[in-house]
C-alpha cells in the first residue's frame, strides 16, 4: 500500500513540476511577445524621429531598443545614423550661433550692412527657422530708419525694396508700406524745414545794408543797360561800389563807369566820379554829369519791404528766364550751353493785378558774341515772349533766333522737367 501511494506521489509531484515548467514557458514565451511589441514600436518611433531630423529623441529610442535586446542590427544602425546627424545639426547650431553672434556686434556699431549678410547666411542655413527671417526683417527696417533719420530718403526706400526682393511676404510687405508713410513724411517735414531755412537765409543775406544799397543803386536809374561788373568794397567810413555798363549812346559813347559812395554814418549816397569810354577815340573821359550828386540811403522798414518784395519777384522771373534758356538750348542749342553768360537788368514788375512782368536778358560770351532779348513773362499762363532782339554782329549762328520774335514759348515746370 506505502508503495502504491510513494508512486501516486511522485506522478503528482511530475505533475506538478510539468505544470510549473509550462507555465515558466508560456510566460517566457508572452513576454518574448510583449518586448518584441516594445522593441518594434521603439524603431518605429526611431525611425519616425530620424525623418523629422529629431535626433536626440531618436538616440532615446534606439537606446531603449538596445536596453531590451542589446543585439538588434536595426537599432544599432538607427542609432548610428541619429549620432551622425545630431553632430551634423550641432555643427550647424553652431555656425547659425556664429552668424548670429557676429550680427548682434555688427549691429552694436550700426553696421547695418554686414550684419543682413549674417541674418541672411542664417536664415539660409535653417530656411524653416521663422525667427531669422524676423531678425532680417527688422535689421531692414532699421537700416531704413537710420538712413531716413541721416536725410538718405532715396536710400531708405531702396533699401525696402531691396528687403521685399529678399523677404517677399504679406506680412513683411505690411510694415515696409507703414515705414514708406513715415519717410514720405520725414522727406515733407525736411523739405519745408529746408524751404524755410532758405528763405530764412536768403531775407539775412538780402537784409545786408551791402546789397540792399547796391539794389537802390540800380533803382536810381544810374545803370540802363546791363552791368559788365558791379564790385563793392568798403572802409571804416563808406560802402564804395564800381559800376562798369554799357549804353548806346547817339554820339558813339558805349562804356561807362561810376563810382558810388556809401556813407556807413548817415546813409547817404553819393556819386563821386563819372566816366564815359570814346569807341572812336578808345580813350575813357571824366564826365561831371551826375558827379555830386547825393541821395539819402535810409534802409526804413518801408525800404526793406519793397526790397525783399523786388528779390522775391526777381527769383520767380529768374525761373522763368532758365525755362527760357533751356527752351533755347533745345531748339536752337543757344544758351548756357554754349558757354554763354546768361544776365538779367531793367527787370520790371507789373503793378497788383496786372500779369506781364518784363526785363532783359543778355548772353555774353567773347568767343561768339552778344545776344540781348527783351522778354515778356505772363505768369498767368506762364509764357514768355521775346519782344525785341540785339545780336553782336560776330554771333552770326544766332540769325535765326529772330524767327522767334513775338511768339509765345512755354516756361512752365513741368515744360522742363
Amino acid at each position: 500500500m506505502k508503495e502504491v501511494l510513494k508512486k501516486k506521489g511522485v506522478k503528482v509531484a511530475l505533475g506538478l513540476i510539468g505544470i510549473v515548467v509550462a507555465a515558466i514557458i508560456v510566460g517566457l514565451v508572452v513576454q518574448g511577445g510583449r518586448e518584441q511589441k516594445l522593441v518594434t514600436s521603439h524603431l518605429e518611433l526611431a525611425d519616425k524621429f530620424l525623418e523629422e531630423l529629431d535626433y536626440e529623441q531618436a538616440i532615446a529610442e534606439c537606446t531603449a531598443v538596445l536596453e531590451i535586446d542589446p543585439k538588434n542590427q536595426e537599432a544599432a544602425k538607427l542609432l548610428a545614423l541619429a549620432h551622425e546627424g545630431k553632430e551634423k545639426q550641432d555643427e550647424k547650431q553652431k555656425e547659425i550661433q556664429d552668424y548670429l553672434a557676429e550680427a548682434e556686434q555688427y549691429l552694436e556699431k550700426e553696421r547695418y550692412g554686414p550684419a543682413i549678410e549674417q541674418y541672411m547666411a542664417a536664415m539660409e542655413a535653417d530656411p524653416d527657422e521663422p525667427k531669422y527671417q524676423e531678425l532680417l526683417e527688422n535689421t531692414y527696417l532699421e537700416y531704413a530708419r537710420s538712413c531716413m533719420e541721416a536725410g538718405n530718403y532715396q536710400g531708405a526706400e531702396e533699401l525696402l525694396d531691396r528687403g521685399y526682393q529678399t523677404i517677399p511676404t504679406d506680412t513683411f510687405l505690411i510694415r515696409i508700406e507703414e515705414m514708406e508713410k513715415e519717410i514720405e513724411e520725414a522727406r515733407k517735414m525736411a523739405q519745408e524745414q529746408a524751404r524755410r531755412e532758405a528763405e530764412e537765409k536768403k531775407r539775412q543775406d538780402w537784409e545786408k545794408p551791402k546789397n540792399i544799397y547796391q539794389w537802390l543803386i540800380e533803382r536810381l536809374g544810374l545803370i540802363t543797360k546791363f552791368p559788365w561788373t558791379f564790385t563793392q568794397k568798403e572802409d571804416d567810413e563808406s560802402y564804395i561800389y564800381h559800376v562798369y555798363f554799357g549804353r548806346d549812346n547817339v554820339d558813339g559813347t558805349f562804356d561807362e563807369y561810376y563810382e558810388v559812395h556809401v556813407n556807413k554814418g548817415t546813409e547817404e549816397a553819393e556819386i563821386v566820379r563819372h566816366l564815359t569810354y570814346d569807341n572812336k577815340i578808345g580813350e575813357w573821359n571824366e564826365s561831371r554829369r551826375n558827379v555830386g550828386k547825393k541821395y539819402d540811403f535810409k534802409i526804413t522798414a518801408e525800404i526793406k519791404e519793397e526790397y525783399l518784395d523786388c528779390c522775391e519777384k526777381r527769383d520767380a522771373f529768374e525761373q522763368y528766364i532758365d525755362r527760357l534758356d533751356a527752351y533755347l538750348m533745345a531748339e536752337w542749342s543757344y544758351g548756357k550751353e554754349r558757354g554763354y553768360h546768361l544776365m538779367m537788368q531793367n527787370l520790371e514788375m507789373p503793378e497788383e493785378g496786372q500779369n506781364i512782368w518784363s526785363g532783359e536778358v543778355f548772353y555774353y560770351d567773347s568767343g561768339y558774341g552778344n545776344l540781348s532779348m527783351a522778354v515778356e513773362v505772363n505768369i498767368a499762363d506762364e509764357t514768355a515772349k521775346i519782344i525785341g532782339l540785339t545780336l553782336d554782329p560776330g554771333d552770326k549762328s544766332s540769325d535765326t533766333l529772330k524767327d522767334i520774335i513775338g511768339t509765345n514759348i512755354s516756361v512752365k515746370q513741368t515744360d522742363t522737367k
